[in-house]
């Protein structure tokens, strides 16, 4: 977060900035520190060890999102939209592209927002990225402070307001200066959009940034992650943001079943030498037998590391043998099962998204999942339909209810009859959690 901070102390929370010698007082900025989230920044310890993608995994994707953040031109965008359901790795990604872009000084900004740790306040959205650009070009930060001491209320602003203020009018001060050497093509990463509190509000961030590229308001490069909630694939597919995007779908897919397969060979080999198991643990056919299970997606992966990794049972050898054993039904062969279960890392991210849901339409939502998972089991007969029609659905409302549970499944139209519409679930975890 400081790498390019220069002429900047930090003393028992106090900003200064070092000015012919002299230590001068940024109180604008201690109170824009106040009102910011530095929990959600990539380098944050509160954070620590981040999700990252494991060295040899994903490079495609890393080196065209670096390309993407190095280079400008008519086929780079200025804006990124990463998207993808649940568990793809898009916040890995995000990371992994977060420090690479910081080492090479790419980087401007970067929030990860989480609601499970409550770092997901849309109004301090903007303020935290203009703290960070503070922090390391310390005469746009000069002028940012001023800003704040001069308008005590600013940052109680609506976001237009906050993001004219602390972003674009500093940036059009600056320039009048000639000091955004080293501003301009600066990438801002802002991960897990759909996190923020309020889906207005997110779509207010995303109109927000569109505006400032289309008007030169700001020179960065934004790049965004998301799942593909409607409300968000709807204005990013709109005719006034849709050029300035690049979209790079994050899917489910067998294709990554390679480079999760190296990630948990590389990492159960890390657990073996520790704990002093043999060579022959785990086995080849192990390792498959959880590629398997992941389906292509990641989470699966991490969640199964980490629940064979529990240092309080210091039993990898049980632990692996435990999921091996136990079905995506629940079912479980072994006497002794832990009360710890192999997928609750993935039950408790399943339970803040079914959060979500609106209190009104809840009980018809499970409802359309339990009819669907009787149904279903004829592949062979068309069952959105008939599930709609037992519920007294209109084909809008039916959609409508299905809208806040696309992190967890696709909904796939076939020339518009809605008598063929297919739900999948990205992952059978979640029939059964």
């Amino acid at each position: 977060m400081f790498q390019r901070a220069r002429n900047l102390e930090i003393n028992g929370g106090t900003f200064n900035v070092i000015e012919g010698g002299v230590a001068a007082s940024r109180p604008g900025l201690q109170k824009l520190l106040e009102h910011s989230m530095p929990d959600a920044f990539h380098d944050s310890s509160t954070r620590w060890p981040p999700p990252r993608c494991h060295e040899g995994t994903c490079e495609d994707l890393i080196a065209t999102v670096i390309d993407w953040g190095c280079h400008t031109g008519p086929d780079r965008p200025p804006i990124l939209w990463a998207y993808g359901p649940f568990g793809v790795g898009k916040s890995a990604l995000a990371q992994t592209c977060a420090e690479a872009l910081a080492s090479r000084g790419k980087l401007g900004a970067s929030l990860f927002f989480s609601r499970s740790n409550m770092q997901n306040n849309p109004k301090h959205v903007f303020n935290s990225i203009s703290l960070q650009i503070a922090i390391s070009y310390p005469r746009f930060g000069s002028i940012v402070d001023r800003s704040i001491q001069s308008r005590p209320t600013l940052l109680n602003a609506s976001l237009p307001v906050l993001f004219n203020d602390l972003l674009s009018k500093p940036l059009q001060e600056s320039r009048t200066h000639a000091v955004t050497d080293g501003l301009e093509g600066l990438a801002i990463i802002v991960d897990g959009l759909n996190e923020l509190e309020d889906a207005d509000m997110q779509l207010v961030i995303i109109d927000l940034v569109a505006a400032s590229v289309r008007e030169g308001a700001t020179p960065f490069r934004w790049l965004i992650t998301s799942r593909p909630e409607p409300h968000i694939t709807r204005l990013m597919n709109s005719s006034s943001i849709y050029p300035s995007v690049f979209g790079l779908e994050l899917p489910v897919s067998r294709e990554s079943d390679r480079d999760i397969s190296l990630y948990l060979t590389a990492e159960l080999t890390k657990l073996r030498k520790r704990s002093g198991l043999p060579k022959s643990w785990p086995r080849k056919r192990d390792i498959q037998a959880l590629v398997e299970r992941a389906a292509g997606l990641w989470i699966y992966a991490t969640n199964a590391l980490n629940f064979i990794s529990i240092r309080s049972i210091n039993d990898p050898v049980s632990q692996l043998r435990i999921i091996l054993e136990q079905g995506l039904d629940g079912s479980a062969s072994l006497e002794n099962y832990h009360a710890i279960s192999p997928l609750a890392g993935m039950a408790s991210h399943y339970t803040l998204i079914l959060a979500q849901i609106p209190r009104a339409i809840k009980s018809t939502a499970l409802k359309i999942f339990l009819l669907w998972e009787i149904s279903s089991r004829e592949p062979s007969v068309p069952i959105t339909f008939p599930i709609a029609w037992v519920l007294g659905l209109s084909q809008v409302q039916f959609r409508g209810i299905l809208d806040p549970l696309r992190a967890v499944l696709k909904v796939e139209d076939q020339d518009d009859d809605f008598n063929s519409v297919k739900i999948y679930f990205y992952h059978p975890a979640f029939q059964i959690i």
